[in-house]
């Protein structure tokens, strides 16, 4: 069986237009599809073991998977799938673990030059302990000399890893149309494909045709954070290259999936973006529908040719993939098969985050205006018609597709939540206290996509 997940990062659920696309005629769109977080190690960790994320212990004060469950990509691999991962996100990556399960990594531009460890070498050590400054690269140099590493074949990588590093052409699928030129010409029978793809994500640099405005260069929280008031001008310049990069995606993507005859395959966002919306942008704090709502459609020779009018959420595709491979668990999951069970009008999804992961007591600069409030755990629940929130500005219920506050709702919808936060279960594992060292290459990485 041929099965896929394809994650469009950051695309909000308003500009998905799944008529662009020519998925073919056997698409079911999931309508009510939500994340189980506002970005995408979080949402990651919930597709890939099928749990909430402070279930798994991945959030914003720990970006690693460090549960000991088995992830999606190694319950399929142990029973004989062929699992191949395309990944362009300094997230989705052996560094910060999630790579489990995969027999390949194709790496996209934004990952070139980053270590993932080896017998022969630890480029995770390296670029932890050699700091930065002009004598970085004798230091390096001397490192891998005096190491058992074969000298020249770690010097060669060296070098590769610094070359790579100069072009960043993170807004095209060229890398993920040449990985599937190895990949995906001739899949075996049993095939577990993931891929994900980052051209809707800051910094809105969609390829040129698409490209209605200037790109502008700062991060979007720091819009949030600011003093002065967001003008037109760098409104436009977020907001309609965005677009394009949305569009760009609906264009491109046919190219990449259709090359396999799919049993399933699903096309996804991890989690929206804001552009002003209750007065933030990105997708650093809050949980609202702009960030949780997002797009899903199913398409393949063993989805149903139905749309999914139910409040459904990531966690449903993990279910639904081990039942597609006959794949039996004996351990606790959450979700339900999205095209086997009956989903009644009364059920809820739920979604949470643990704070902002750039706020600290101690920051200077922009960061100083993150107020601590927003560092406080907060969390929705959405039903069919209402939605609970609990952020910053306290508990409130609203209908999720015009906004309206509904005050009768809020008592009853937060004794749901409520019961949901308390059933939670610790499947967190153990972290390695080394995990705190990150390289500066990928600190960089970070700050660049606005993570830091």
């Amino acid at each position: 069986m041929k099965i896929g997940i394809v994650v469009l990062d950051t695309l909000r659920y308003d500009t998905f237009c799944s008529e662009c696309t020519d998925l073919n005629s056997a698409t079911s769109s999931l309508n009510a599809f939500h994340s189980t977080s506002r970005w995408t190690a979080p949402a990651h960790a919930s597709l890939f073991t099928g749990l909430y994320p402070t279930e798994t212990g991945t959030h914003s004060e720990n970006r690693y998977l460090t549960t000991d469950r088995p992830t999606l990509a190694e319950r399929l691999s142990n029973t004989g799938y062929h699992t191949v991962a395309f990944s362009n996100n300094v997230h989705i990556d052996p560094f910060f673990n999630f790579s489990r399960g995969f027999d390949e990594l194709v790496r996209g531009p934004n990952l070139k030059g980053r270590p993932t460890g080896s017998d022969d070498f630890d480029w995770d050590e390296l670029f932890s302990t050699i700091g930065d400054g002009p004598l970085r690269y004798a230091r390096a140099v001397k490192r891998v000399v005096e190491s058992d590493a074969p000298t020249l074949r770690t010097l060669r990588t060296g070098v590769e890893f610094l070359r790579s590093n100069v072009a960043d052409d993170s807004n095209t699928l060229s890398w993920a149309h040449d990985g599937a030129d190895e990949h995906l010409e001739n899949p075996p029978d049993d095939l577990f494909f993931f891929a994900n793809l980052m051209p809707a994500h800051f910094p809105y640099e969609p390829p040129e045709g698409y490209a209605d405005e200037e790109p502008l260069d700062t991060q979007p929280f720091h819009l949030t954070l600011r003093r002065d008031p967001v003008t037109d001008e760098e409104h436009a310049r977020h907001w309609e290259n965005y677009r394009g990069a949305a569009r760009y995606l609906n264009d491109e993507l046919p190219k990449l999936i259709d090359r396999v005859d799919w049993d399933a395959l699903f096309v996804i966002s991890d989690h929206g973006e804001m552009f002003g919306e209750h007065g933030f942008r990105g997708h650093e704090y809050g949980i609202w529908p702009e960030l949780v709502h997002v797009p899903a459609v199913a398409l393949g020779n063993e989805v149903p040719e139905r749309d999914i009018d139910a409040v459904t959420s990531i966690l449903e595709i993990h279910k639904t993939i081990l039942d597609l491979a006959g794949i039996d668990t004996d351990d606790f999951i959450r979700g339900r098969n999205l095209f086997e069970d009956d989903f009644d009008d009364d059920r809820a999804v739920y979604a949470e985050s643990t704070g902002v992961g750039q706020y600290s007591p101690d920051a200077t600069g922009i960061l100083a205006n993150i107020p601590a409030e927003w560092n406080r755990d907060h969390y929705m629940l959405r039903t069919k018609d209402a939605m609970f929130i609990h952020d910053k500005d306290g508990d409130r219920a609203i209908d999720p597709e015009t906004g309206e506050r509904l005050p009768e709702r809020v008592s009853e919808l937060r004794k749901r939540v409520d019961e949901v936060r308390e059933n939670r279960r610790d499947f967190t594992g153990e972290s390695d206290d080394s995990i705190d060292e990150m390289p500066d290459e990928i600190e960089d990485r970070l700050e660049h996509l606005g993570y830091k």
